[in-house]
């Protein structure tokens, strides 16, 4: 059975992110392994090299950067679009609204509580227009929407609609999956009141 090739991609694996470098069978392993390199150098067991023979070479020198892991390991966290992140952190316009279209009571150790505060601070984040400072910093986000992740395709009609009418000037997605600058590319010529951009 032919692989995905994985080189290249970017992983969270119990939150902790890294970039697979290599795949394959080690000799004296059972099965298939990623190797992998990690943001943190001193997470790994070693440098890309196990039992004497070098697999892969990372770009830290450090020599714990590297480690090997499962391709199905339950560990590694799965990704999510821009516009999933984004509803879930900030919400929607719909996001307290119950199926028929009403606010619910709020609830808390078992007391109802004074809805008005919470509004205030819902309608206000669910506003993503009026947001200018968005931090969606390790997020495991990988694409702008998971239906179309690269750049040569199109967003769709929705997606552009909704991304250039937004005011944001300052966008954080540090510590996340994206695999090429293409996507981030992608994100970033919607946006055009942005005038800051962090990639830590």
């Amino acid at each position: 059975m032919v692989k995905e090739d994985l080189s290249g991609r970017r992983l969270s694996y119990e939150g902790h992110l890294c970039t697979v470098r290599w795949q394959g069978e080690i000799d004296s392993l059972k099965g298939h392994w990623l190797g992998v390199e990690w943001d943190d150098p001193s997470r790994g067991r070693h440098d890309g090299t196990y039992a004497g023979n070098r697999y892969f070479t990372c770009w830290s020198k450090k020599p714990t950067a590297a480690s090997f892991i499962r391709p199905d390991s339950k560990r590694i966290n799965g990704s999510q679009s821009l516009l999933c992140a984004l509803k879930a952190k900030y919400g929607s316009e719909n996001t307290r609204k119950g199926g028929d279209g009403k606010s619910g009571p709020i609830v808390i150790s078992g007391k109802e509580v004074d809805e008005v505060g919470f509004d205030v601070i819902s309608k206000k984040q669910s506003a993503w227009s009026d947001l200018t400072i968005v931090s969606l910093d390790g997020l495991h986000i990988d694409s702008l929407n998971h239906q179309s992740p690269h750049l040569q395709q199109d967003h769709g009609k929705e997606t552009t609609n909704l991304l250039s009418g937004l005011n944001w000037k300052e966008l954080d997605l540090s510590r996340n999956l994206f695999n090429d600058w293409g996507e981030i590319s992608s994100i970033c010529k919607y946006l055009r009141a942005l005038r800051v951009l962090k990639l830590k």
